[in-house]
């Protein structure tokens, strides 16, 4: 149990939602996602580029917006990504830059903010979602801002 309240095993499923529906929105191409035998995982393509950086953020970005800003689970290793992927990019004011993207990515979690929580929600359920689920999830649940 998180300090918050909230089962960290949401947190997990949220935080591994996240990645696996903005990594579907920008079009990276990825694999399935488990939260099984306490292993998070998302199997996500890396251009190693901008589309990866957002895909990094994504998963803190969403338990920040479904779940609240108290804890965030797993973030280390993606911040080590985004930190890594922003040198390799040629990036030399990474702290402008990366609150340029995180508010890119909150703005992609925003949109697809249903997608994400009936992604967190079949994780929760049943634990790994293949790359076909995932895909039709995210392409059958609607934008909550476009058109």
């Amino acid at each position: 149990m998180s300090a918050d309240g909230i089962p960290n095993r949401v947190r997990v499923g949220v935080h591994e939602a996240g990645h696996s529906v903005v990594s579907r929105i920008v079009g990276l191409p990825s694999g399935e996602a488990t939260i099984k035998d306490g292993e998070a995982r998302s199997y996500l393509t890396d251009d190693h580029g901008i589309r990866s950086i957002l895909v990094a953020l994504a998963g803190g970005c969403a338990e920040k917006i479904l779940l609240g800003d108290v804890v965030e689970l797993g973030c280390k290793d993606d911040d080590a990504k985004v930190v890594r992927l922003l040198a390799a990019n040629g990036f030399t004011d990474t702290t402008l830059t990366r609150r340029a993207l995180a508010d890119e990515c909150r703005d992609l979690v925003r949109k697809h903010r249903g997608a994400i929580a009936e992604v967190a929600l079949q994780l929760l359920i049943r634990e790994t979602l293949t790359a076909d689920e995932l895909n039709d999830i995210v392409g059958q649940t609607t934008c909550t801002d476009c058109a």
